[in-house]
């Protein structure tokens, strides 16, 4: 284990045993079922306001012009190189006739948060040696902003399956057994279900497919099995993972031809910067910092540099307390601070090598689900520290306590910065359309404003954001 001196209680999650298969999953259906449903329930609780109102997002209304026959919406997502959402759009607009009809689809994105909060709590188990613990952690995760701004309206559905796609890429690989040669690594019916399911990630949305090498840095950081097997499965995850992106790119460029007139400036995967420097000091001062701030959707560069500095320290403090203690572990813990930055930039690489700068919560997915991984393991050192015995149960406290915090915070923000401003706008402009003759009319022209009138920032597209203001 890189970052921890204890072993875990709990066995290796997603382990392959010498028993049938089935003989292991049986038994932890029924339970693993319960705890879907309670995950389910909850979400659906913290993300009612975008459930139970009646609204669209701007995107939303690409479901009506498929169904009408255009081809704008789906002629930008081939131009994107997301060619699995236009099937998978096309498929959701088929349930879809009226305004009440996206809370369905929205509801679609919390059952998909339930099973990504389902496989980050079995892959939490082994580290926060217990269920409530890692059950709590799984429901804070879905809590954050990125999550909050999927929520919010019914096309970012597509992501949320993008996700799905990309997290089940990596518990493949987590369930295949250590190679020994290149040809047995490719042959492995894990490895190639891994590659196809990332594919398909990256066909719906390329920032999102990232969330595979989060799952990655949560490997690092809460690795169980001895220091071969824990290298063989990092090379497994580098090979899959530059294979799928490599071949995702190879396609883009294959098609170039046929799509690239479909584009624009900010959504262009044919151009790549040259200025990494600049991007990378951009990357600092924004992405990264809105992870950094967790919560706060206004955020700060003070909460960013105090959360940065408190992770420094601890960095600083483990590797004091293991080169004086535990000195033949020194190598193991730098090859972990080198892996887990690696991973956070490539959380982010879409974005990185792009031309242009996109810095949207649904895009910062990965990297904050990465950070709050550091906190916790952060977290995780000074209570061990600080409270040898019985330091489990205070992690309990702290992460009750982060979860109501999370969980007000995530339905505050939908409701106030997204549920109640569309809907006050949709009311508005149906009232208001009711009052022409449409056969008096040979049209009605709509005047969009610049930004909402609002005290608060607007936030992307995607908080305190109306559908018919100007980006």
């Amino acid at each position: 284990m890189l970052f921890e001196e204890k072993k875990a209680e709990y066995s290796r999650p997603f382990s392959i045993r010498k028993r049938s298969q089935m003989d292991v999953i049986k038994p932890k259906i029924l339970p693993a079922i319960a705890i879907f449903f309670s995950f389910l329930v909850i979400l659906s609780i913290v993300y009612f306001p975008v459930l139970a109102g009646h609204y669209a997002h701007h995107d939303d209304y690409e479901f009506w012009e498929m169904q009408n026959g255009k081809i704008q919406s789906a002629q930008l997502l081939l131009g994107m190189g997301r060619y699995l959402a236009v099937p998978v759009t096309s498929g959701m607009s088929l349930f879809i006739k009226t305004i009440p009809d996206l809370s369905l689809i929205r509801f679609f994105t919390v059952f998909n948060f339930s099973v990504l909060a389902l496989i980050c709590f079995l892959g939490m188990r082994p580290y926060l040696k217990g269920d409530f613990n890692a059950f709590l952690f799984s429901l804070v995760l879905f809590t954050l902003p990125p999550f909050q701004a999927m929520a919010g309206w019914a096309s970012a559905s597509a992501i949320s399956l993008g996700a799905v796609c990309s997290v089940l890429a990596a518990v493949f690989l987590f369930l295949m057994p250590p190679g020994k040669t290149l040809p047995q690594i490719i042959k492995t019916p894990f490895a190639i279900l891994a590659f196809f399911c990332l594919v398909a990630s990256l066909f719906i949305h390329q920032s999102i497919a990232m969330c595979f090498w989060a799952v990655g840095a949560l490997f690092v950081m809460t690795a169980q099995p001895a220091r071969a097997q824990l290298y063989w499965r990092l090379a497994y995850f580098f090979l899959v993972g530059f294979a799928a992106m490599a071949f995702d790119y190879l396609v883009i460029l294959h098609f170039k031809r046929d799509f690239i007139q479909f584009t624009t400036g900010l959504y262009n995967p044919y151009k790549l910067t040259v200025e990494f420097d600049k991007k990378l000091q951009w990357f600092y001062q924004e992405p990264l910092q809105n992870a950094l701030n967790l919560w706060n959707i206004f955020p700060n560069e003070r909460s960013a540099n105090l959360l940065s500095i408190f992770i420094g320290v601890t960095i600083v403090f483990c590797f004091i307390r293991i080169f004086f203690r535990q000195r033949q572990d020194i190598w193991n813990f730098i090859g972990g601070i080198v892996l887990v930055p690696a991973l956070l930039i490539l959380s982010f690489f879409p974005n990185l090598v792009a031309f242009e700068y996109a810095p949207f919560y649904r895009c910062c997915t990965a990297i904050t689900a990465v950070v709050l991984i550091i906190c916790l393991w952060a977290v995780k050192v000074w209570l061990s520290c600080l409270i040898p015995k019985g330091h489990d149960k205070v992690l309990s406290v702290i992460l009750i306590l982060v979860f109501l915090y999370g969980a007000n915070n995530a339905n505050h923000n939908v409701l106030n910065y997204r549920v109640l401003a569309n809907m006050l706008e949709y009311s508005y402009f149906k009232n208001q359309m009711s009052k022409f003759d449409p056969s008096r009319h040979q049209g009605i022209a709509i005047r969009r404003q610049k930004k909402p009138i609002t005290p608060y920032p607007v936030r992307y597209d995607e908080f305190v954001f109306l559908s018919l203001s100007q980006k």
